[in-house]
């Protein structure tokens, strides 16, 4: 399967091509892995649940087989925006996803279809704030890129994730500079067919590592740096407690 970005600047937008399709949206699973039981739906100004207008919070109840809205029982319902921009998902008091596009809900998935220049503006507002220098979003806007290109499909018949499984997507604070960097960054391509995985991190705790020796999998264009740019991060340094197991012993031991 051959993968080709292809770029539209006339119509400042892009889309990519998968064999002979072409396509500009990408679909994302959200809260992929957590049991949906009860979801609450807002937006500014309401949403849109199939034909029916909301202009306060939406409770979606989600059973094995069912969901319910305000006592309506349906098997799947389409939410879109009346202002056409996002729409938040809250799971309870800690757990929000901010989503863009057509959100598709049913009993067992949530998935958004997404223009792919909105995802990627998401992505990078999650791993940037607009005090970032441009040149450094364009930079990183290129990485990301490469990696959605080269990591489609990862899921059953979804393209991403919006978790770092895939890459994080749902920022709600996305602003004019983060589709600037994104334009700019159209303009610098990685390898012919511009699909390069790019592997990223928050924190490289002081030295990078490569494909090989995270996964044993030597990649191409990849070496292992000092850093000196990451001791002043939160994520430098860090302690998780796991219950150790004889999988645990023999991965602490190897």
């Amino acid at each position: 399967m051959i993968l080709l970005l292809i770029l539209f600047f006339g119509f400042k937008s892009f889309a990519f091509a998968i064999g002979n399709r072409f396509k500009d949206t990408v679909s994302i699973i959200t809260f992929k892995g957590w049991e949906l039981s009860e979801l609450k739906i807002y937006s500014i100004r309401g949403v849109k649940l199939n034909s029916k207008v909301f202009d306060s919070v939406v409770t979606i109840k989600a059973f094995e087989d069912k969901i319910i809205i305000n006592y309506d029982t349906l098997s799947k319902c389409k939410v879109t925006s009346l202002t056409g921009g996002f729409i938040t998902l809250k799971k309870d008091s800690l757990i929000k996803r901010t989503v863009r596009g057509v959100v598709h809900i049913s009993c067992s998935n949530i998935v958004s279809k997404v223009p792919i220049k909105d995802y990627l503006a998401s992505t990078l507002a999650c791993e940037t704030s607009v005090s970032e220098p441009i040149e450094y979003m364009i930079a990183l806007s290129v990485l990301q890129r490469n990696y959605f290109v080269s990591h489609l499909a990862r899921h059953d018949s979804v393209d991403l994730c919006d978790n770092t499984h895939c890459q994080k997507a749902f920022s709600k604070i996305v602003t004019s500079k983060h589709y600037t960097a994104i334009s700019k960054g159209l303009k610098i391509r990685l390898g012919k067919l511009d699909t390069i995985p790019c592997y990223y991190s928050a924190n490289c705790g002081g030295r990078t590592l490569t494909p090989l020796e995270v996964w044993n999998n030597e990649e191409y264009g990849y070496s292992s740096i000092e850093c000196n740019n990451c001791s002043k991060g939160k994520y430098y340094r860090w302690v998780r407690e796991i219950v150790s197991t004889t999988r645990v012993d023999e991965f602490l031991r190897s």
